[in-house]
């Protein structure tokens, strides 16, 4: 098993060549002169384009890592902005013009992320009991709605009610 740590924690040749190789805050031209120098590696145009492929490639992946983190949490803050001017009972276009404006997004983007208007994605109706002035029914709701002219459930092809 080969563990990656600190660079001063290396102990073996092989983990400290590793550590070089793969570290993200060292530049291709740092990683080729360490080569040379630390383990007597002769660099040549060869081995130093590859050593540049390689720093490319980890700052690529780290990027997409933090654009990916960055789009998270946007899209948390969203939701949450959302949420709370629901609860404010605040008007669907007044939401979606707010998190255009506040998160510059355009109409169609914005729209993802509105609020649900239309019918639930799902309800079940079952009757506890009835009789003859009143019933009891308990309903269950999906949290997530759809489009009124979605009327079947694209998974399923199920209308989105079902009576128990």
């Amino acid at each position: 098993m080969i563990c990656l740590g600190k660079e001063g924690d290396s102990g073996t040749d092989l983990l400290k060549l590793l550590n070089v190789l793969l570290s993200t805050e060292t530049g291709s031209q740092d990683k080729c002169q360490i080569l040379e120098e630390d383990f007597h590696i002769r660099m040549t145009q060869t081995l130093e384009s590859e050593v540049s492929l390689m720093c490319n490639l980890s700052k690529g992946v780290e990027e997409k890592g933090i654009q990916k983190g960055i789009q998270k949490g946007l899209d948390k803050g969203i939701t949450a902005m959302i949420l709370t001017l629901k609860e404010l009972q605040i008007s669907s276009d007044i939401i979606l013009e707010q998190i255009r404006e506040k998160f510059d997004l355009t109409e169609e983007t914005a729209k993802i992320f509105s609020p649900p208007m239309g019918l639930p994605l799902w309800m079940e109706m079952s009757l506890l009991s009835h009789k003859e002035s009143e019933m009891h029914i308990k309903l269950k709701i999906s949290i997530r709605f759809r489009k009124p002219k979605d009327l079947h459930n694209k998974e399923t092809s199920h209308p989105p009610i079902k009576v128990l």
